[in-house]
């Protein structure tokens, strides 16, 4: 169901689904550039009569937008394709739609709408009639149901975030099975717009928004979701799909990590759960390698059988295989550059043709791109995503600190600031001190002009 309903300046009337809502796109007449509306925008709209076109698909949005200038229009078609993926965000006023005439209900669920589907999961919003909420329910698609592969990969992204209690991470409130016995789980209805969505408002617009206040605010609710990746690593788990659009900011403030689908455990948590642990690893290995022979796994894999989304995946990941944390850590790196550059570092193809070599190369620094980008802020986010994970920040916890050093107008740990730029710091840290000074030695000044005249 469209929600959106958007005219461009030449006269194209244009027709969304509201996860659009925010986006940066292009108009295929005119080529003008522009933000989709959000929803509470359309609330008091007219929708205008006329000649509407179809509901617009991804494929629609510009293959040249600013947040992928960097690659190809297979770049973005390849990102895009997995990015398909629905996060749980929804306007919970709106009511029941004709996405579900022919599911109704689950279990003591009322479905009211359905929000989206990707490759995995179609995401319904719905109403919990004994506790009377509003709930957000995934369901396995119908095409995945007779595939155990995708519903233990299913079942394994709910139990997995069902460990992790922490309010940078959606609640699972229940894991059950419908009357056909597929599985379904029951989770948080958030509001909210996605890092992606906020990014490209703040590159975009170029107006009021585009300010150093917009992007240290950004950079706050970017060192919340490291925090929330620091807590999932205490507890042995990477996220393994981190990117723009799985960081959420709700409408209270948090900062939300979605979709823990290709999350895995990575070691053990005590020597008294070792066991368990071990039959975890075993478990999510043995998905990732019958996933990795699936033909129709695109939206889970890419080429060579690596789980993630293309151009965020760390070298190492990509030589071997094997998730570690430092995957998470260069993922996080990537985002940070898309933030402050609007665009990703590399031009990735989907065969990962010279990918070691480009990968070598230094990307442009992102202070070249965004005059509100300090040396040091580049610092910190070309040493997330060093090519060599050795020089890469060695935690999570390790970035955030940096970055929170560089909000309160500090030194940070990789870089080495020349004697103008530590000049600039002590002014900047001391500007009321040095102006109470200023101001006292030209009173100062004064008062004694003033009585030697006398």
């Amino acid at each position: 169901m469209s929600e959106i309903v958007f005219t461009c300046e030449c006269g194209k009337v244009y027709k969304f689904n509201r996860r659009f809502s925010g986006r940066a796109s292009r108009c295929i007449i005119c080529k003008r550039d522009y933000v989709v509306p959000l929803v509470s925008e359309q609330i008091n709209q007219t929708v205008p009569v006329g000649n509407v076109s179809e509901e617009v698909d991804i494929s629609v949005l510009s293959a040249d937008l600013p947040f992928f200038s960097s690659g190809s229009s297979d770049e973005y078609d390849a990102i895009h394709e997995i990015n398909s993926g629905i996060n749980p965000v929804v306007d919970i006023s709106s009511k029941k739609t004709p996405d579900v005439t022919k599911l109704e209900r689950i279990g003591k669920y009322e479905i009211r709408e359905k929000i989206g589907s990707g490759g995995m999961g179609t995401v319904f919003h719905a109403w919990d009639t004994q506790l009377q909420r509003n709930v957000t329910i995934k369901t396995l698609n119908k095409k995945n149901r007779r595939n155990k592969h995708y519903k233990e990969r299913f079942i394994n992204e709910a139990r997995i975030t069902g460990k992790l209690v922490h309010s940078g991470i959606i609640p699972i409130y229940s894991l059950d099975h419908d009357d056909q016995g597929e599985p379904y789980y029951v989770m948080r209805l958030l509001e909210g717009q996605t890092f992606e969505q906020l990014v490209s408002q703040y590159h975009n617009l170029k107006g009021p928004s585009h300010t150093p206040e917009e992007l240290r605010r950004l950079i706050r609710h970017f060192i919340n979701a490291c925090q929330t990746i620091s807590y999932a690593h205490d507890h042995h788990i990477v996220h393994r799909d981190i990117k723009p659009s799985n960081i959420m900011l709700s409408g209270y403030g948090e900062t939300i990590i979605l979709d823990w689908g290709l999350a895995k455990i990575i070691a053990t948590e005590s020597n008294n759960d070792s066991k368990n642990n071990n039959s975890d690893n075993n478990f999510d290995q043995e998905i990732d390698n019958d996933l990795e022979t699936e033909e129709q796994t695109f939206d889970l894999t890419l080429a060579g059988g690596r789980v993630g989304t293309l151009g965020f995946q760390s070298p190492e990941y990509l030589r071997d295989g094997n998730s570690r944390t430092s995957d998470d850590i260069y993922a996080l790196g990537v985002t940070l550059y898309v933030l402050l550059s609007n665009k990703l570092p590399y031009k990735v193809s989907r065969d990962h043709r010279g990918i070691f070599d480009l990968l070598m190369t230094p990307p442009r620094l992102p202070h070249w791109d965004n005059p509100h980008v300090s040396r040091s802020l580049s610092a910190i986010c070309l040493c997330a995503f060093a090519f060599d994970k050795t020089k890469r920040y060695s935690s999570v916890s390790h970035l955030a600190a940096d970055l929170q050093h560089w909000l309160d107008g500090d030194a940070v740990s990789v870089y080495r600031m020349n004697w103008k730029e530590r000049i600039e710091l002590l002014i900047q840290k001391n500007a009321l001190l040095i102006g109470a000074i200023v101001v006292a030695f030209g009173l100062g000044i004064f008062l004694t002009r003033l009585f030697s005249g006398q």
